[in-house]
């Protein structure tokens, strides 16, 4: 069974940068975060959405992975979710809708 657990570290300037000006100042979206890869999986095109109607909560994420995946979820700023998978692409919707600030990571768990 394959599994992956991808980190993205941010300190919030990451989002800040993508999602709200006043966190774009502090530190380029390129240098704020990295990434590491476990069991085989590797994930690209990285989209965060807001929640509707809000400019600071997070309502989902989608990504690319390298392969098929049968289950997939995604955990930020405490909040977890089920994606859902078609062929190598998964949608993540966040029920709680995590507030940008308190989003430092992002885990994926995939499994094949």
């Amino acid at each position: 069974m394959r599994q992956l657990l991808w980190t993205i570290v941010s300190g919030g300037a990451f989002f800040g940068a993508l999602l709200h000006p006043v966190f774009a100042a502090s530190t380029p979206a390129a240098a704020s975060f990295a990434s590491s890869t476990v069991s085989g999986y590797r994930i690209s095109d990285v989209s965060w959405q807001l929640a509707p109607g809000t400019i600071d909560r997070l309502g989902g994420v989608s990504f690319r992975l390298d392969a098929p995946a049968r289950t997939v979820t995604a955990a930020v700023g405490g909040s977890s979710a089920e994606c859902s998978v078609a062929g190598t692409q998964a949608r993540c919707s966040f029920a709680d809708a995590p507030r940008i600030d308190t989003a430092r990571q992002l885990e994926v768990t995939a499994l094949s």
